[in-house]
């Protein structure tokens, strides 16, 4: 995208080659660990589509909230570990930190874990075939990224503070998004802000806020580290299925897994 290549630009530019490092590690997991959420979107884009081509706006608004969510989830779980421990990991991986590797890691997931919720509601918007006026308001918000970055690097010259401005200009554009859904696809504003964004942030905040306690009380040792990831991803799964799920989804869920188990 225009506005990564610019950021790079940027940084390249404030801090030379000392940046490069710590940002090519960053990415590096980063675009990994996506790769693995990726592919729960891969399954539900053409099912969002195709609800949309039957008139079955219904199916399809429950479908965009059902996949925000479990694409979310999916990404929070994996990179749960990188956001706690990111130390101990960094430490095992490399013999040598490059300098903002730990801070730039941290915000490039979080950037993307919220990322996860533009997935299902661009496809659906697209699915409209009515987009000419949402790219164009979408792209302008983005690039805008670029010149508030390049002010905020004047005002403090720290490359997290170019992070900061994207996450906050990121959040922004899912909201441009949710008007164009409430507007093509008839998706409840107030719905979707209860149900998706307030409910999911809130469980990632108290599953982080769990974890770092977990993480603080365990030895920092190798039997630790394993035993706090495990206790990580189990206090992500809980906290989800009874913060993030509503409870229609929790009884699909758990209907889902009774039948698996039988079978």
């Amino acid at each position: 995208m225009t506005y990564n290549q610019g950021i790079v630009f940027l940084l390249n530019m404030s801090f030379g080659p000392i940046i490069n490092a710590a940002q090519s590690l960053a990415m590096q997991v980063n675009n990994s660990l996506n790769g693995f959420s990726g592919s729960f979107m891969t399954a539900s884009k053409p099912r969002i589509t195709k609800y949309y081509a039957e008139d079955d706006l219904n199916n399809m608004r429950s479908l965009i909230f059902t996949s925000s969510k479990m694409s979310y989830l999916i990404m929070t779980l994996i990179s749960m570990p990188f956001l706690i421990c990111t130390d101990q990991i960094l430490n095992i991986w490399l013999t040598e930190i490059p300098e903002f590797t730990k801070p730039l890691l941290q915000i490039i997931l979080i950037i993307t874990i919220w990322n996860t919720l533009s997935i299902p509601a661009v496809t659906g918007i697209h699915a409209t075939g009515n987009i000419k006026k949402f790219q164009i308001v979408e792209s302008i918000i983005l690039l805008s990224i670029l010149p508030i970055s390049y002010i905020a690097l004047k005002l403090y010259h720290n490359p997290i503070i170019v992070y900061s401005v994207m996450l906050m200009v990121m959040i922004i554009v899912q909201f441009v998004r949710l008007k164009f859904m409430n507007k093509l696809l008839g998706v409840d504003i107030k719905s979707y802000l209860i149900d998706i964004v307030a409910r999911l942030t809130t469980a990632t905040a108290s599953s982080i806020a769990l974890g770092i306690i977990v993480n603080r009380l365990l030895p920092e040792n190798i039997w630790g580290f394993i035993i706090s990831i495990t206790i990580q991803e189990i206090i992500t799964l809980c906290i989800f299925f009874c913060i993030a799920l509503n409870n229609n989804q929790r009884c699909k869920l758990t209907g889902y897994i009774r039948r698996k188990i039988a079978v």
